[in-house]
């Protein structure tokens, strides 16, 4: 680490570097980081002369930064972000026992969520961190439908949830829905990641319609608030509307045959946290 050392100049200056860099300023830097303009001045010098380039183009009253320094803001603003999550990291959880879990935000909230308090209860020294941004690098595990892309990580199926269509009564009211097939002429809400769910479901079902048009959504949350408003009929995973289908803000329209979607608990075979993941694995495979 000795030669390491040799190209890592002061947080401080690094700091007051990347401030300066974001606002193009000395003086909102300054005013940011509760310092004097000279201090942030000074700085940004003492940075250059440790990196034997400019940073800034000083132009009278106002200063932009290089074509370098540009490239060094955004890489150096990078490493203080890891650096600022590494530590705010270890200050929530300093056993070191945490884990990332990657889950949709409502399939967490409704599902997984309630069941932590019995996992904390037996492990209290560890912390579980929900992410719905599945693309993160620090994702331990996450839970969801497997893909073709999963060959190389350890898959294991924890929960097995009916997929049913819901709607408002309201909408149910208006276009005479009793059956699937009565399911035509209504609109369907779709989901932007299953694009052809609609049309799996209906030929599961033995009924082909002219058209399944209808509106696009990204988030169950949105799709859950849409069939509400009846704006109209959505294709869900019960687990994540059994209170709206307990309090009558949403109905089931029954079908003749049921379908599930399977969902999985899927990391990398070679993780670091595998004993700890199995021991999350094993309790979510206990409870499903």
């Amino acid at each position: 680490m000795t030669f390491i050392r040799r190209f890592l100049p002061s947080i401080t200056f690094l700091c007051s570097f990347e401030a300066s860099a974001r606002h193009l300023s000395f003086t909102a830097a300054a005013r940011e980081l509760n310092l004097t303009q000279s201090a942030i001045s000074r700085h940004i010098r003492m940075l250059e002369e440790r990196l034997g380039s400019p940073l800034f183009v000083r132009d009278r009253q106002t200063v932009r930064l290089t074509r370098a320094g540009e490239l060094y803001a955004v890489e150096i603003r990078s490493a203080l972000t890891l650096i600022s999550q590494a530590t705010l990291g270890f200050r929530a959880c300093p056993s070191g026992r945490s884990i990332n879990v990657g889950i949709d935000a409502t399939l967490g909230a409704r599902w997984l969520l309630p069941a932590l308090k019995d996992f904390h209860v037996l492990h209290p020294d560890v912390d579980v961190n929900l992410l719905s941004d599945m693309r993160q690098d620090n994702i331990d595990v996450c839970i969801r439908p497997p893909t073709d892309d999963d060959h190389e990580m350890v898959v294991r199926e924890i929960l097995s949830v009916p997929i049913i269509p819901v709607c408002s009564s309201t909408l149910l009211a208006r276009f005479r829905v009793k059956r699937v097939e009565d399911m035509g002429e209504a609109p369907l809400l779709h989901f932007t990641s299953r694009p052809d769910m609609w049309e799996c479901w209906f030929e599961n079902q033995g009924f082909s319609p002219e058209a399944v048009n209808g509106t696009l959504f990204d988030q169950y949350m949105t799709i859950i608030g849409a069939a509400m408003s009846g704006v109209g009929i959505a294709l869900l995973p019960k687990v994540l509307v059994l209170d709206e289908l307990k309090n009558g803000s949403l109905s089931e329209i029954k079908c003749k045959k049921s379908i599930t979607e399977n969902y999985h608990i899927i990391y990398k075979a070679n993780s670091e946290k595998h004993a700890l993941i199995r021991e999350f694995s094993s309790y979510l495979g206990s409870i499903a």
